[in-house]
């Protein structure tokens, strides 16, 4: 007779019974977590919690939809720090007018005046070689009617042309009226400025004679007042051996249109100045020969818009920024 054994019943090891019951007790825990919520569902005020996040929403929004500046405060804040740059530089204090023209070129970028103060600025301070991608800048720059833009360009090509040779220079632009920093608008006055020329014509008059007619019109937005108006004009000669010389003789204006000078209702008002061609014969002094002119208007004693005649007169004969002319 044989005897049997029961087979013996296998023993769960220790470590999978544990991992068994922590996952139960997991279990467990997640079931009464989402029954506490489906409870306490119903005392959520959604409504409120979006009432609550709204102003942060608003905010976000109104950030990131926020307009630019635009182009005319920023115009604005240039010429205020151009003014800036200008009380720098009489004063000796190039690197703070540096910093003031680089702010103002952040505001309105590639204007050829800004850009020539920043050259000038660079050269004041013997960093020549910083003046270089600014002054090819410059000449990068789409061509303009404008005759003071014209004339920054032709200055930074000679410039450029001696800097890069290890000229020292410290003559890139003059001091320049807010026209030639900024736009201008269409009817051609300079943004900022109260008024502006619009027109110049160099007319042949009486024999040996001719006549410079100076159109001007005021900003839309301002009211001029007439006895803070003030324009000087400059005409300039050449001697045989290149030489330019200013022509001192005094030259009433002559206002051609009128009766009342008022700049009201967006009409130009245009003045005249006589000039009378040199004579052949001087004697024993060499003969001269009508060179080109300057013309610059102001208001209030400040300098709003200038011409010239060829444009390069303007590096060397620069009309003052505060000048107070009565005009005549």
């Amino acid at each position: 007779m044989s005897s049997s054994h029961a087979q013996p019943i296998p023993k769960t090891p220790p470590e999978r019974t544990l991992r068994v019951a922590v996952a139960v007790l997991i279990v467990v825990a997640v079931v009464q977590i989402v029954a506490a919520g489906i409870a306490l569902a119903p005392r959520i005020d959604f409504e409120k919690m979006g009432r609550s996040m709204a102003p942060h929403a608003a905010v976000a929004d109104a950030a990131s939809t926020a307009p630019a500046p635009p182009a005319a405060d920023n115009s604005e804040k240039a010429n205020e720090l151009l003014d800036e740059a200008q009380k720098f530089r009489e004063a000796g204090n190039f690197q703070g007018a540096l910093e003031a023209v680089i702010e103002a070129d952040r505001l309105t970028p590639d204007k050829p005046g800004i850009l020539g103060q920043m050259v000038d600025a660079y050269l004041q301070l013997g960093r020549n070689q910083e003046a270089i991608p600014v002054l090819k800048k410059i000449l990068a720059l789409p061509a303009s009617a404008d005759p003071i833009e014209a004339s920054t360009r032709a200055i930074a090509q000679k410039v450029l042309a001696q800097v890069s040779n290890g000229g020292a220079t410290s003559a890139m632009s003059p001091p320049v009226a807010k026209a030639s920093a900024g736009t201008r608008d269409d009817v051609g006055i300079p943004i900022g400025s109260v008024m502006g020329i619009v027109d110049v014509n160099l007319l042949n008059g009486e024999p040996g004679q001719k006549n410079l007619r100076v159109a001007t019109k005021g900003a839309s937005s301002q009211k001029i007042d007439p006895m803070k108006f003030a324009a000087t004009v400059d005409f300039y000669e050449q001697d045989d051996h290149s030489q330019i010389v200013h022509n001192d003789t005094p030259r009433p204006t002559e206002w051609m249109s009128g009766p009342a000078i008022d700049w009201a209702n967006a009409d130009p008002e245009i003045f005249q100045v006589k000039y009378r061609m040199p004579l052949e014969d001087r004697g024993d002094l060499p003969p001269l020969q009508y060179y080109g002119y300057v013309v610059a208007i102001y208001y209030d004693g400040e300098l709003q818009d200038q011409r010239a005649d060829p444009p390069a007169l303007l590096n060397q004969f620069a009309p003052p920024l505060h000048k107070d002319v009565p005009a005549e």
